[in-house]
């Protein structure tokens, strides 16, 4: 249930915060609203939710249903969750085992694609909205994305890096069209 809460919710409501930042949104429901930040939204829960399952022998189909349970949580206007307050701290929240670099590596240890969750990750790369994420964000742009990934995320692996250099490039001057075709 731990890393149902870490890699599915905190995870998604990243990557809602983080790409949604990139279109200019205040809140998650407006992110949440966007059918191609659903869609990859979506596409990485999915991908945890396989991962959750091997891991730990559960229901595919119970992980699921949660995942479209959190989507919907997400459209409530009500709870007024701002972009800048889910995303902040990125220092933080792309640390190692936390939200979308334990969700990737739990996916890559399970053999399985983690393409929608990278996505999120490369996102968050980009977001600068408090000082803990402008120290990330800085750095990328000073060192590179290799290495940031290796100080913030401790992603080394060759074939993660340039997946997530990839969608980077792309995000920082994006074409979601051409972003939405690029996932394999």
């Amino acid at each position: 249930f731990i890393q149902r809460k870490l890699y599915m919710h905190n995870m998604s409501h990243a990557l809602c915060s983080y790409l949604g930042n990139l279109k200019g949104y205040d809140y998650i429901w407006e992110a949440a609203a966007d059918m191609r930040i659903r869609f990859i939204a979506l596409g990485a829960l999915t991908q945890s939710a396989q991962s959750l399952a091997k891991e730990h022998n559960a229901d595919v189909a119970d992980l699921n249903d949660h995942s479209f349970d959190l989507l919907t949580r997400y459209d409530n206007k009500l709870l007024g969750d701002t972009v800048a307050r889910v995303g902040n701290d990125t220092k933080r929240k792309l640390s190692p085992v936390d939200r979308l670099p334990g969700a990737i590596k739990l996916a890559k240890k399970q053999g399985l694609p983690v393409n929608y969750m990278v996505m999120g990750l490369a996102a968050g790369l980009l977001f600068d909205l408090d000082d803990s994420s402008k120290e990330v964000c800085e750095y990328t742009k000073e060192n590179g994305v290799a290495a940031a990934l290796e100080k913030y995320c401790s992603i080394t692996a060759d074939e993660d890096v340039a997946l997530i250099k990839g969608y980077y490039d792309m995000l920082a001057t994006p074409d979601w069209d051409a972003l939405i075709a690029k996932i394999d």
